[in-house]
C-alpha cells in the first residue's frame, strides 16, 4: 500500500504512528503526539518516511501458461481469466474441498494463470493440478459446452468471486482453447 499519495507512509517506531505521506514532501510526523495519548512522542526525530505497507505469506501455487496452435502466449485476458475461474472450480469438484480453498489469479507478465492454495503454508491442493490436469480439462470442456448461454452466465462463469469481472468472462473463448487442447492430446496416425 502506498498510501493517499503514492508516496508511502509516515511511521514511528516508537509509538507505533502511521499517517499516510502528503504529496507536497512536508513531513506532517515532526513533534506529533502519541497515538495513545495527548503527549507529544519520544520517538521525534526516528520517523521512517516512505514506508510501504505490505504482507507476504508463503503458500503452494502452480503457474499455468497458454498457447495457441501456432505455440504463441495467448494473452487475451478473457480467455485466461475464464479458463482460471473453471480451472478452480473444476480443480475443487475433483478434489473435493470448498472452493475457497483455491483461488487464482492472471500474471500480466509472463501471460499465464496461476492457481493458489488460499491457506497460509498452503495445503497442497493447487500442486495436486499437474496429477489431475487432463481431468480438469476435459471436465471444464463438458461442462462449458452444456451451457447454452451467449457469453457468461450465473449458470456457466458467473458466482460471487467473479461477479466484478464480468467483462473478461468469455466461456467461448475458453472452450475454444479446452477445444484445442483435447485435439493436441490426441494421437495422430
Amino acid at each position: 500500500n502506498a498510501g493517499a499519495n503514492g508516496r508511502g507512509y509516515a511511521y514511528c517506531p516508537y509509538c507505533g504512528r502511521v499517517e499516510s505521506e502528503p504529496s507536497d514532501g512536508q513531513n506532517l510526523m515532526d513533534a506529533h503526539k502519541r497515538i495513545d495519548s495527548d503527549q507529544v512522542c519520544d520517538g521525534n526525530g526516528h520517523v521512517r518516511n516512505n514506508v510501504l505497507l505490505v504482507g507476504r505469506y508463503q503458500t503452494d501455487f502452480v503457474e499455468i501458461k497458454i498457447y495457441d496452435q501456432t505455440d504463441t502466449e495467448i494473452t487475451d485476458q478473457a480467455t485466461l481469466y475464464s479458463l482460471g475461474v473453471v480451472f478452480c472450480r473444476k480443480l475443487s469438484e475433483i478434489l473435493g474441498i470448498n472452493d475457497g480453498e483455491i483461488g487464482f489469479g492472471l500474471n500480466n507478465d509472463f501471460g499465464s494463470i496461476f492457481i493458489y492454495d488460499t491457506a497460509i503454508g498452503g495445503a497442497g491442493y493447487s500442486t495436486l493440478f499437474r496429477d489431475y490436469k487432463d481431468i480438469v480439462f476435459d471436465e471444464a470442456l463438458n461442462f462449458l459446452k452444456s451451457c447454452s448461454c451467449n457469453c457468461a452466465c450465473t449458470k456457466c462463469l458467473i458466482d460471487r468471486q467473479t461477479q466484478w469481472h464480468i467483462d473478461n468472462l468469455d466461456r467461448n473463448k475458453a472452450i475454444a482453447w479446452l477445444e484445442l487442447e483435447a485435439q493436441s492430446r490426441q494421437a495422430s496416425p
